[in-house]
C-alpha cells in the first residue's frame, strides 16, 4: 500500500498556537514566517530545535543576532537550540497523540510562537474537542488557529520540505518476534502503518495502521479499531531495532519528521522523511546499529530527495 492511497484517511487536522518565552521566537518574529522544528529531550529537560533556511526572506535582519541565539551554521540552513521552560503549556501535546488516530504532522516556530499541528479521524473529533475545552481556557497561552478538514499528509510534507528540504530513507529491519505486531498481517501488499511521533521517547512505537480488509488483533496487545468502515486501527509496535534506531536518533538530535512501515516478509520495511542538512547524521545510526548487532540487521533501500516521483513508489 503507498502512502498516496490513505493521503486523506485522517480527515481533520488542527493548528495550534502555544504561547513560549524564548529569546529565538522574539528574533525570528522580525522575519514573518514559519520555521519546521524539533522537540527533544535532554538530561530530563525539553529543548527545542528550529531550522532557520538561509533562503528565508529577509534573514539579513536576524544575522547579528545569530551569534546570541548560538545558532549552527548548515550549508543550507542555521539550527537553533533553546530550553523550552514553561512545560505546563506542553502537556497538551502528549495529551493530544495518546487519542487514537492522531498524527503529528508538524511543529513550527512563527509569529512569537511555537505552532503544533496534527491530523486525525473525524470518529475522534468529541474526544479532540474536550480535550481543547480543556486546555485553551487561557487563549493568552493556547489557541486555536485552525480547524476543519485536513490537507493530507503529502500536501503538508511538500509545505515543510519547501521551507526545509526533505530526504526520505527506506531501510529493512528483521522482524523479530511475535511482539513486534499485535495482529494477524493476512495481506501486507494492502497494510501501511503511520507512525504517530516518530521521535518519542517511550518503549513502544504507536502506530495508525490502514489495511485493505478487517485485521484480527492478537488479545492484550495493544490493538485497537479507529474505523471499521475503513479497516483503520491503531497498534503497538514492539520491534527492538527500531528502538534502538529511534534512541541513538533522538540522542543526536535528529528530526524524522514522519516514519511509516510496511510488513515485507519477515522484516519491516521503514521509510522516514529526513531533514536533508541532517542525513549523514541518520545514516551514521542506521550503519552503527547494523555493526553493533549484524550487518543484515538493518538494510538501506533507499536515499532521494523528495520529489513527486517518489510518491509512486513509497
Amino acid at each position: 500500500m503507498l502512502i498516496r492511497e490513505v493521503d486523506h484517511k485522517l480527515g481533520l487536522s488542527c493548528k495550534l498556537s502555544l504561547t513560549q518565552e524564548a529569546t529565538s521566537f522574539r528574533y525570528l518574529s522580525k522575519l514573518e514566517s514559519i520555521f519546521p522544528a524539533f522537540l527533544y529531550m535532554q538530561e530530563d529537560k525539553t529543548y527545542l530545535r528550529t531550522y532557520v533556511s538561509k533562503k528565508t526572506p529577509n534573514i539579513n535582519a536576524i544575522s547579528s543576532f545569530l551569534p546570541v541565539l548560538r545558532a549552527v551554521e548548515k550549508s543550507e540552513c542555521y539550527i537553533i537550540d533553546e530550553r523550552i521552560n514553561h512545560i505546563g503549556e506542553m502537556k497538551i501535546i502528549d495529551k493530544l497523540v495518546s487519542v487514537n488516530s492522531v498524527v503529528i504532522s508538524g511543529i513550527f516556530v512563527a509569529a512569537g510562537a511555537l505552532q503544533f499541528r496534527f491530523a486525525f479521524h473525524d470518529n475522534y473529533l468529541d474526544e479532540i474537542s474536550d480535550l481543547l475545552s480543556q486546555y485553551t481556557k487561557n487563549q493568552s497561552t493556547t489557541k486555536i488557529l485552525d480547524l476543519g478538514p485536513a490537507m493530507g499528509f503529502i500536501d503538508s510534507i511538500k509545505s515543510i520540505s519547501s521551507m526545509m528540504p526533505l530526504t526520505v530513507v527506506g531501510y529493512r529491519v528483521p522482524i523479530s518476534s511475535d511482539e513486534d505486531l499485535p495482529f494477524e498481517v493476512k495481506d501486507e501488499k494492502n497494510l501501511l502503518i503511520e507512525v504517530k511521533s516518530a521521535t518519542d521517547s517511550y518503549e513502544t512505537f504507536l502506530g495508525v495502521v490502514y489495511s485493505g480488509q478487517d485485521l484480527v488483533g492478537i488479545s492484550g496487545k495493544g490493538f485497537t479499531q479507529i474505523s471499521k468502515e475503513e479497516h483503520i486501527y491503531q497498534a503497538v509496535l514492539g520491534n527492538p531495532t527500531l528502538f534502538e534506531i529511534r534512541k541513538l536518533s533522538n540522542e543526536r538530535k535528529i528530526p524524522r519528521v514522519a516514519l511509516f512501515v510496511r510488513v515485507d516478509g519477515h522484516h519491516l520495511a521503514i521509510t522516514a522523511f529526513i531533514p536533508s542538512t541532517m542525513l549523514d547524521e541518520y545514516l551514521a545510526v542506521l550503519f552503527s546499529v547494523a555493526r553493533k548487532n549484524d550487518p543484515k540487521n538493518v538494510i538501506v533501500t533507499l536515499c532521494r530527495s523528495l520529489n513527486d516521483n517518489l510518491w509512486e513508489q513509497i
